[in-house]
């Protein structure tokens, strides 16, 4: 029995709790409930990420915890900023959740398949985090990006592990 969609099913849930807990944040900085809340629903969707075997979205979701928990313990400046870096992770956890569900469906392309395996880092060059990977029209963005001072030649991608769905444990970290 292939266990990948219902995986998907609990992965729903998380994003949702994600986004939730993210826009609450947003709309009281001080509240540090919220953040205690995106770091449980992302050490669950990480857990649940590498029990499926979806090792690529486990260790991009366990830096994008570790880094909250960076923040958690020297705190930045919660702006505009900061969330819409927070919103473009959250985006891009949900796009590596579509294409697994595209995965599932038979309809995930190479070249999608082939994007879950790097990651930009956090906080790097604004287009280069989470846009990149998006659509072909980005490398238009980027060069504008460089032309204007910011130079996007500096981030490297960060090679992420290589998933290998096991059908047999998922039935355990489902329990």
């Amino acid at each position: 029995e292939d266990l990948l969609p219902i995986f998907l099913e609990e992965a729903d849930e998380l994003l949702e709790g994600i986004d939730q807990s993210i826009l609450d944040w947003s709309e009281n900085s001080s509240q540090t409930d919220s953040l205690d809340l995106l770091l449980r629903h992302l050490h669950t969707l990480k857990g649940g990420s590498r029990m499926a075997g979806l090792n690529s979205l486990g260790e991009y979701t366990h830096n994008f915890e570790t880094f909250l928990i960076g923040v958690q313990q020297n705190p930045v400046d919660f702006d505009q900023a900061f969330f819409g870096l927070l919103n473009e992770r959250q985006d891009e956890i949900t796009r590596r959740v579509e294409i697994y569900q595209k995965l599932e469906s038979g309809q995930a392309t190479e070249e999608e398949l082939e994007s879950l395996k790097f990651e930009q880092p956090i906080g790097a060059v604004k287009v280069s985090t989470g846009e990149v990977e998006k659509a072909p029209d980005t490398e238009v963005i980027e060069s504008e990006e460089a032309s204007s001072g910011q130079s996007s030649t500096t981030v490297e991608a960060i090679d992420l592990p290589a998933d290998e769905i096991d059908e047999d444990v998922m039935p355990i970290f489902l329990e």
